[in-house]
């Protein structure tokens, strides 16, 4: 009995096997190689202080939670938890963190103060769960502290002076931030 194969049906049964393999890659790697088993992120930013001077800012967030940071999600965001530590080069004083189900992609410089200072939006990796207009910011109060401001206002730039302003319906509308006492003044459109 003579077996005899022609030239298509070998074609043909190459390029189902190689269309499979590159399913079961495509599958393989949706399901288990995505994902680094934990988060490990050093964000090197700066800010300025009232005098303009230029401060780096260290910004490290770990977590034991697998993560894929090339689509910013937790593998589950229900237990992923992120540990955060801020800090000044040069200084030891540290803000602390523990975010739960995000953790920081992005620090955006902005400057919505009454002075000349500069502060850092801090982006999360996800916008779920989170109420429309959420912030944290990052500022320094005084010059050297590190403080952290969270509201849920949205900011714009209603004068196009290239400084932003963050709407606050309470206060009467658009303020800028005093870095000093970590109030809302009103600005000047």
């Amino acid at each position: 009995m003579s077996l005899s194969v022609s030239k298509n049906q070998v074609t043909k049964v190459l390029y189902i096997s190689l269309s499979l393999l590159f399913l079961i890659l495509l599958l393989g790697y949706e399901l288990f190689w995505r994902y680094s088993p934990h988060l490990n992120i050093v964000i090197l930013t700066s800010l300025h202080d009232t005098r303009s001077n230029e401060r780096t800012v260290l910004i490290k967030e770990q977590s034991d939670s697998p993560v894929d940071t090339n689509r910013r999600e937790y593998k589950d965001i229900h237990h992923g938890r992120t540990l955060v530590a801020i800090w000044l080069a040069g200084s030891s004083d540290t803000l602390h963190l523990t975010l739960e189900g995000k953790y920081f992609s992005e620090a955006r410089p902005v400057r919505m103060a009454a002075d000349s200072s500069s502060q850092l939006i801090l982006i999360p990796n996800t916008i779920q769960g989170m109420p429309s207009g959420w912030s944290t910011t990052l500022y320094l109060k005084n010059d050297s502290t590190l403080t952290l401001l969270e509201f849920g206002y949205f900011i714009g730039d209603p004068n196009h002076d290239g400084k932003e302003e963050v709407n606050v319906p309470e206060k009467g509308g658009w303020m800028k931030l005093n870095t000093s006492t970590g109030d809302w003044v009103a600005a000047q459109l």
